[in-house]
């Protein structure tokens, strides 16, 4: 079929056939029991092919968003993309629209459209959480997950924070980027967490009851989705994951920082991530050709190992001082990083860090200490993920900001604490500590009588 005729037939919101022997283009509705609504479904390909399933992310575009991705995989796949309900032309409603909720309607529809068959799912954005909890719940469903620029892992309040900065470092929030991306929404969910940080009662409590969803968030659909997505903690689901799982990721995101996509790559048990030069937040629409080529790719790809970086000599100190934009990387003893900024510490393994009055990104950590505290921060701002810290005491802080996601902290005492007050935002971490063992995803406030 020619491709302007397919995609004008995937644009119709209503039922539509054209076949050739056991290929299908058709669009359709079906009512389903977990939301009680009318979804709308595009079908397409071959039905003797593996099945695979397009999950949108935000935004009424919904499944129009793979609309140029769906000619490339069509000769080799049994294709189906939803309109989730909520979105485009499916039915909205007053419900709640969590990862969860989300993750039962695809089991539903696989049970009624694939019934026994593993699946191969693909989910951009909120698509990218729904498929993440699927694999959590329904591992057996699961051939391969593909997760593109998935949004809502890191804490809400990081996600607010990243927003924060990428409007700043944006001089029209109305550029063509910005359409392309629809990073507006990013401006859009940031308020959203702003106003959900002033409701009188806890999000959770929001998000469950009917009533106050309407109150607090008009009982909007994209409203409902977003903030049900920014509260989920995706901790278990992600050191659980049993599918191998590919990762395609816009380089430039302003809406799900590549940050997210690197903790998912470290912490994920079997993943691989592509990152795409010069792409944002829906690279399936502005960077189609290379979008293509790499999910074509990661849909056949059986190699996840993981390649270590290759050994190097133990240097005993690295040290910056009064510097900017320094970058360590290697085998260290100690690294002392003061009055610096724009340090990155990428792939380093060390016994000991000091940061003081500096601002430090790390990724890809591992800080061993013999004795003592693994890292020692005063007055210092840290932004690390996938990190590994072993110590008597693992982070030793005194007035500095700490962000951290994907972490693991394993401690003789405290895991993390504080002389002078601290700031704490972690996402989807690891704790262990003398005072216990949990997962952490939240926001706190390190004192000396509050450690973790």
């Amino acid at each position: 079929m020619h491709l302007a005729l397919l995609l004008c037939l995937f644009a119709l919101p209503f039922s539509a056939h054209a076949q050739s022997d056991d290929t299908e283009y058709r669009g359709y509705y079906q009512k389903e029991a977990v939301f009680g609504t009318t979804v709308y479904i595009r079908e397409a390909g071959l039905r003797n092919k593996p099945v695979l399933f397009l999950v949108h992310g935000l935004g009424d575009a919904a499944s129009d968003d793979w609309l140029p991705t769906i000619p490339a995989l069509i000769a080799d796949y049994h294709i189906f993309a939803f309109d989730l309900p909520g979105f485009g032309h499916s039915t909205r409603g007053n419900h709640l629209y969590s990862p969860t909720n989300y993750a039962r309607f695809l089991k539903a529809m696989a049970d009624r459209l694939a019934p026994n068959q593993p699946l191969l799912l693909v989910g951009h954005s909120l698509g990218g959480g729904i498929l993440l909890r699927f694999g959590d719940l329904y591992p057996e469903r699961v051939r391969k997950l593909v997760l593109v620029d998935a949004a809502g892992i890191l804490h809400r309040s990081s996600f607010a924070r990243h927003a924060a900065m990428a409007r700043r470092a944006s001089s029209d929030s109305r550029s063509v980027a910005f359409a392309i991306d629809g990073a507006s929404f990013n401006a859009w969910l940031g308020e959203l967490i702003a106003d959900s940080e002033s409701f009188s009662l806890p999000v959770d409590e929001v998000l469950q009851s009917r009533p106050l969803r309407k109150m607090f968030l008009r009982g909007r659909a994209e409203r409902i989705a977003a903030l049900a997505l920014l509260q989920e903690n995706f901790t278990v689901a992600i050191a659980h994951q049993q599918a191998p799982v590919s990762i395609l990721w816009g380089a430039d995101d302003a809406v799900a920082p590549l940050r997210t996509g690197q903790l998912l790559a470290a912490r994920l048990p079997q993943a691989h991530l592509e990152v795409i030069e010069g792409a944002s937040h829906v690279p399936m629409k502005s960077h189609t050709q290379e979008f293509n080529r790499l999910l074509r790719q990661e849909l056949t790809r059986s190699d996840y190992r993981r390649s270590d970086p290759p050994p190097s000599a133990v240097q005993p100190l690295g040290e910056c001082r009064k510097q900017e934009n320094v970058r360590f990387s290697g085998r260290y003893r100690r690294i002392v990083i003061r009055d610096c900024t724009q340090v990155v510490l990428e792939d380093v393994e060390a016994e000991e860090i000091e940061i003081v009055r500096s601002h430090v990104r790390m990724l890809r950590g591992r800080i061993t200490a013999p004795s003592g505290a693994a890292m020692r921060l005063e007055q210092a701002k840290l932004m690390a993920t996938a990190t590994d810290i072993h110590g008597e005491v693992g982070i030793d802080a005194s007035q500095s900001d700490l962000d951290l996601a994907g972490m693991r902290i394993e401690s003789g005492r405290e895991a993390i604490r504080s002389s002078d007050e601290s700031r704490l935002l972690i996402s989807v971490s690891h704790l262990r500590s003398s005072m216990g063992e949990r997962d952490l995803h939240g926001a706190f406030r390190i004192a000396a009588q509050t450690p973790l």
